[in-house]
């Protein structure tokens, strides 16, 4: 079964183009759609939603080996007022 961590090795994966990990994005998300009924759904929903915010990181051109989640984080970056 797919993990989130298998969803965001895909997304950033420097080895590929930008258009080769939105391809297996966008097959990997068609697929666990494809599979789950309604009410299995809500289980997968959460990884959907993430396959989705790495096709949305990749759209915007920022195909850099940072993830999402690394650069989301600016609300903990040191404050230089404290140094």
């Amino acid at each position: 079964s797919v993990t989130a961590d298998d969803i965001t090795a895909i997304y950033s994966d420097s080895r590929l183009t930008v258009v080769q990990r939105q391809d297996a994005l966008q097959k990997l998300r068609q697929e666990m759609v494809a599979r789950q009924s309604a009410e299995e759904m809500n289980d997968s929903s959460a990884l959907v939603t993430k396959i989705d915010e790495g096709l949305a990181y990749l759209s915007k051109g920022q195909a850099g080996s940072a993830s999402p989640e690394v650069l989301s984080h600016s609300d903990t970056a040191v404050d230089p007022s404290n140094l």
